[in-house]
């Protein structure tokens, strides 16, 4: 089986033209048919590949990046189904008020949803690790109001999110994520001054009104 396998790779080599790749080329072309034709390297994690191949991790994520670039279906729709099952599955974990943080693994889809929200003028952050995603929910929202995301997925990733909130409602529009962030941080600046239970009670009021303006 390993030496039919070996084979069909020579002989795919071969009609490119020997010597047609270089040492790095033909490690990408070799990594792809791994992870795509070889049953123990399919679903194995990079950590698992690396060790399996005897080497670094950090090597193992360069070369799936590059043989999704050269090998993998790069279309639009694609990768929005890509981004939508990670959305779907993550463990979203509560950063800090309407701040959001995940993993995504795959740095092609991480590198598309970033440009997804780059064409809004928006942004996430990975400065803190390459696999995970820290977002705000206006711009979680913004992406799946504007991607390619039905009513079903939507409020499949909505629930998702919603145990981050310890039993509080997610907003479901950036109109209502950007008015409860505002009445947040009114909540914290009238606790300098006034006791909590104050506070929350003068908010409260605040964000009763604007409803009212909005009906």
């Amino acid at each position: 089986m390993e030496e039919d396998a070996m084979k069909k790779i020579i002989e795919s080599y071969l009609e490119r033209g020997f010597g047609s790749m270089n040492k790095n080329d033909f490690e990408v072309y070799i990594f792809s048919w791994l992870i795509q034709k070889h049953s123990d390297y399919k679903k194995a994690s990079d950590n698992e590949i690396s060790r399996k191949l005897k080497i670094p991790e950090s090597k193992i994520k360069r070369l799936r990046y590059e043989a999704e670039l050269r090998y993998g279906n790069n279309d639009t729709d694609v990768l929005w189904q890509k981004l939508r099952n990670y959305l779907s599955i993550v463990n979203y974990r509560k950063e800090e008020d309407n701040v959001l943080r995940f993993s995504i693994p795959d740095k092609q889809v991480r590198l598309f949803l970033k440009d997804q929200l780059q064409k809004g003028h928006r942004f996430c952050d990975s400065s803190f690790s390459e696999n995970i995603v820290v977002i705000s929910i206006d711009d979680l929202l913004y992406l799946l109001d504007n991607g390619v995301v039905s009513k079903e997925e939507k409020a499949k990733i909505i629930q998702q999110v919603k145990s981050t909130y310890k039993g509080k409602d997610l907003p479901q529009s950036v109109s209502e994520a950007i008015k409860i962030c505002a009445s947040d941080a009114a909540e914290k600046l009238l606790s300098n001054v006034f006791n909590p239970a104050t506070a929350s009670w003068l908010v409260e009021r605040v964000k009763d009104s604007m409803t009212s303006i909005n009906k």
